[in-house]
């Protein structure tokens, strides 16, 4: 009875850890999907991505999560794959609900044949917009006088934990889950009264989904978005698997 209940409490932990896990990756994929929509009007209207452009975008990078009162840096490469010297401008849009939801940065770069530069702008509590999310939106042009035809966006999530900062935040929900998952494996696997073939198919899918779990996670941090939804559509149908395999009756 006393291996029963601690395989059951096992079976719990990893159950809550996934589900731990699942939500820092869902609300991290959520603020870029939110971010997507993140325009202004004129923006919209004036975007042409048909327009050549000689510079290049390296992908937008941003924290994934920010304290209330920290203060965290966006940055991203331009590069000149071209022979030639370079003069595109760069437009970064951060939301400001206190200047009509948009604050907006112009900047020039002269780039010399196959040179990179980076810029990088600091987002702060004063660009939250619907009281949990920071967004930024880059965009390339080819000079002044063009529309803008590359851009880059991302959704950052504001949370008030106390004296947490992002990172920490970050450690401690990710290090938890992992941590949570392999120890109820552990005691599931330790304490399981049955050894049926069922279960022990369960186990493996256990196993795969924790280190899903945890790559999704470094998917996420990473910015590799498109990642990212796949591990997580994967996560789902693993945690249906688990449940047909360890508690299903047939």
């Amino acid at each position: 009875m006393k291996k029963k209940l601690i395989s059951i409490l096992g079976m719990i932990l990893f159950i809550l850890s996934t589900l731990l896990g699942f939500a820092l990756n869902a609300v991290t994929i959520y603020a870029d999907l939110e971010g997507t929509s993140f325009w202004e009007i004129s923006d919209v209207a004036s975007f042409d991505s048909t327009i050549e452009t000689d510079g290049r975008f390296g992908s937008l990078q941003c924290p994934v999560i920010m304290g209330t009162q920290e203060s965290k840096t966006v940055k991203i490469k331009v590069r000149n794959p071209k022979d030639y010297p370079i003069n595109p401008w760069v437009v970064a849009t951060f939301s400001q609900p206190n200047q009509l939801d948009i604050l907006r940065e112009k900047q020039e770069l002269k780039l010399g044949p196959g040179e990179t530069a980076e810029i990088s702008w600091q987002v702060t509590n004063q660009n939250l917009m619907y009281r949990r999310f920071v967004f930024v939106r880059v965009f390339l042009l080819q000079s002044y006088y063009h529309p803008p035809s590359i851009t880059r966006h991302c959704g950052i999530i504001m949370a008030d934990f106390g004296n947490l900062d992002g990172n920490q935040i970050i450690g401690l929900a990710s290090g938890s889950s992992i941590l949570g998952m392999v120890i109820g494996i552990l005691l599931w696997r330790r304490f399981s009264i049955l050894r049926i073939r069922r279960e022990v198919r369960g186990l493996g899918i256990m196993a795969w989904l924790t280190g899903i779990t945890g790559l999704n996670i470094l998917a996420n941090l990473a910015g590799w978005m498109v990642l990212a939804d796949l591990l997580l559509i994967l996560t789902v149908l693993m945690f249906v698997a688990i449940f047909e395999n360890v508690f299903s009756n047939r």
